[in-house]
């Protein structure tokens, strides 16, 4: 007590500075947790995708193959062979 009476409040500055720095770095943390779990999932998307995209991929190969070919181009065009389907489904 001091001569008015009044208790002094201490106020510990060293814990308050741990505290504050320890959220700060928790803050940091969990943002950065939330930033990888968005690329995870954004590179999961990506790569269903590329596979969708491979597989037409090696479908225009094939139908280019066949183009190449003079017997089965005069096939394509004399009605007696399908043409390729250049038409793909949107997904």
């Amino acid at each position: 007590m001091n001569a008015t009476g009044a208790r002094r409040v201490r106020v510990n500055w060293t814990r308050i500075a741990v505290v504050a720095v320890v959220a700060y770095v928790g803050a940091g943390s969990a943002s950065s947790a939330l930033h990888f779990w968005r690329l995870y999932e954004q590179a999961k998307q990506l790569s269903a995708q590329l596979a969708i995209v491979r597989q037409h991929n090696q479908v225009l190969g094939r139908d280019l193959k066949e183009l190449h070919n003079p017997a089965v181009l005069r096939q394509m065009l004399t009605g007696q062979r399908p043409l390729p389907n250049a038409i793909w489904p949107r997904q």
